[in-house]
């Protein structure tokens, strides 16, 4: 066995195609066997006579034969899928299975080297483990190799080409569950193989990182080969969305652009019948799998469109962004499909929030995105931790006798020095927000105090207001503070938002005490959001002239000095048809131009 072993050492790598290779191998694999049943005769022989056998290490023997025939199986196992490959039609072998002939060959292929390693049984536990790697990665790499194999196949038949019109085909829908049925094929092995007796003998060897090293290496390769054969599929459903892009970007147009009066339900028709018709398609013909990853694949696809569509067409009435929204809805409940279809973190992508919060504040009125922007300035409001511009003390509360919201602006302190002196002359504007939830009630305003950081007011103020008034939807009292300037425009300090409903008083008939039975409120100024600049890009040659001839097409929009707002701001921005809009997005727009 020396003299073969040091011959076989010699040996070029084996060929599946050398008949002398697979003979010899054969051979010795039967001589292997044989031995192994005659090593196993000892058991009945006497306990005296055990210890003068000499054959205790026998398959030592072999180790290079046995290193050799795997090199071996796998050049044999490559030409088999290649033949299987070739030779498979793509059609399915029976009306029960979603597979065809290829996939079938492919995963007896590799139990017949698992059967292999079975048969083998190697004797010494710890040295088995140099096998099953061996196993492990004949089995891996040929079913990267086969999912390789059916990928090159189907693009053969012309599927990635960009020309010609997209059809769910069998050949497609087969070459994904043969991949997919493969890889299944491999969550057998750690059992088969004896992944945990494995980890056990090296533990005992190598101690408890040793025997958890061993198990890891192991599912790594399953896994990095389940990954791989997964981005075959994934590759292949990533055409599939893009195929069906453009019929989905026609039908939405048309969803967009229906005319008014067509109901949603008419306008989103044509994209739902040809989603419904395709998806039924692939869900009869796919594993739940491969549908499950196309499904998520053309809702996405879906998004994009949507999203597209919305991003080019802001400024628009309410009707358009009603229909949209109407129409993600219908989507969202297709895709979901009752709990059968997408989960709701598949649903839930970030493109899908966006349309989701955006449509929602396209389609609302501008009273309503008013009382949004004010909600989420009082939110800001509570969530403010640190005085980045000082604070400023307020009462407030609500009397029932005379129906009317009493105001005591007391005092500021560590305002921000807005003049070059290092000080600031403050002022307060108190104003109950928003103005269509108080149309009769005008701004008041406090003395100015000069020269101060810490000013000193001590003012009351009155605003007749019925109690419903202070319940509504983003109702809140707005104190701006500024630094008045002679001869340029006031600065501003900051701001201050308080709820209305939450104002002392509204539960009780009177307040007789006055401002005595009100606790002092200091709260911290915040400031509105900067508008944020415009940074023009320098272009040259070839790339430079399409620039200049875009911001020629568009110079409405290069004309901008900031960029667009977010959030309802954003939205009242774009609203040029409607004069409320406008002016409060300006009101807004020049304050946060003011802040000093």
């Amino acid at each position: 066995m020396e003299d073969i072993n040091v011959a076989l050492q010699a040996e070029p790598p084996p060929s599946a195609s050398d008949q002398e290779d697979v003979t010899i191998s054969t051979s010795l694999f039967e001589l292997y066997l044989a031995l192994k049943e005659f090593h196993a005769l000892k058991e009945s022989l006497p306990v005296s006579e055990k210890s003068e056998l000499h054959m205790d290490s026998y398959f030592l023997w072999f180790e290079p034969a046995i290193k050799r025939w795997f090199s071996l199986a796998r050049h044999k196992a490559f030409r088999r899928l290649e033949k299987a490959v070739e030779l498979d039609k793509v059609e399915l072998v029976h009306s029960m299975v979603k597979h065809s002939t290829s996939a079938v060959d492919s995963t007896c292929c590799f139990g017949q080297i698992r059967e292999f390693y079975r048969q083998l049984d190697w004797p010494d536990p710890v040295g088995a483990y140099t096998f099953v790697t061996l196993v492990m990665d004949d089995i891996c790499v040929g079913a990267k190799y086969y999912a390789e194999l059916m990928h090159k196949k189907l693009k053969a038949a012309g599927y990635f080409d960009d020309e010609g019109q997209f059809d769910v085909t069998d050949q497609l829908c087969i070459t994904l569950n043969n991949i997919e049925h493969v890889k299944r094929s491999l969550a057998s092995l750690p059992e088969s193989l004896g992944f945990a007796d494995i980890e056990r003998s090296m533990q005992k060897a190598y101690g408890e990182v040793g025997g958890q090293q061993s198990h890891r290496t192991l599912v790594n390769m399953m896994e990095s080969a389940k990954d791989d054969m997964s981005n075959k599929i994934t590759d292949v459903v990533i055409v599939i969305g893009k195929k069906m892009q453009p019929d989905i970007k026609k039908f939405v147009f048309h969803l967009a652009w229906a005319p008014d009066s067509a109901r949603t339900d008419d306008a989103i028709c044509p994209l739902m019948e040809y989603l419904d018709n395709n998806l039924k398609t692939l869900n009869m013909s796919l594993l739940r799998a491969n549908f499950d990853k196309i499904l998520d694949e053309i809702w996405n696809v879906v998004l994009r469109e949507l999203k597209d569509t919305l991003d080019g067409n802001l400024g628009k009435e309410s009707p358009f962004y009603c229909r949209l929204h109407e129409a993600l809805d219908i989507l969202e409940d297709l895709f979901h499909a009752d709990g059968e279809g997408l989960d709701d973190d598949k649903i839930q992508t970030e493109d899908y929030k966006y349309l989701r919060e955006t449509l929602t504040l396209q389609k609302a009125t501008t009273d309503e995105l008013i009382e949004q922007f004010f909600l989420e300035k009082l939110q800001q409001q509570k969530e403010e931790t640190v005085a980045n511009y000082g604070t400023l003390s307020v009462k407030v509360y609500y009397d029932n006798s005379d129906s009317s919201l009493h105001i005591e602006v007391m005092s500021g302190k560590d305002l921000p020095a807005l003049d070059t002196n290092g000080y600031s002359d403050p002022f307060v504007l108190i104003e109950l927000c928003p103005s269509h939830h108080f149309p009769s009630s005008a701004i008041e305003k406090t003395s100015i105090k000069k020269k101060t950081l810490n000013p000193l007011f001590d003012e009351t103020f009155k605003f007749p207001v019925a109690v419903s008034q202070l319940k509504q939807t983003g109702a809140c009292v707005l104190f701006t503070v500024m630094d008045h300037d002679v001869l340029a425009r006031d600065d501003v300090a900051g701001e201050v938002f308080l709820p209305l409903a939450e104002v002392y008083g509204q539960d009780r008939p009177s307040i007789p005490e006055g401002f005595r039975a009100v606790k002092q409120n200091t709260v911290l100024l915040i400031r509105p959001e900067p508008p944020r600049p415009r940074r023009i890009n320098k272009h040259s040659g070839t790339e430079g002239v399409l620039i200049k001839f875009l911001l020629l097409s568009f110079r409405y929009l290069w004309r901008r000095k900031y960029l667009p707002e977010f959030g309802p701001l954003g939205v009242l921005e774009t609203r040029d048809w409607d004069k409320t809009a406008q002016d409060f997005y300006k009101k807004r727009r020049a304050l946060a131009l003011q802040c000093g």
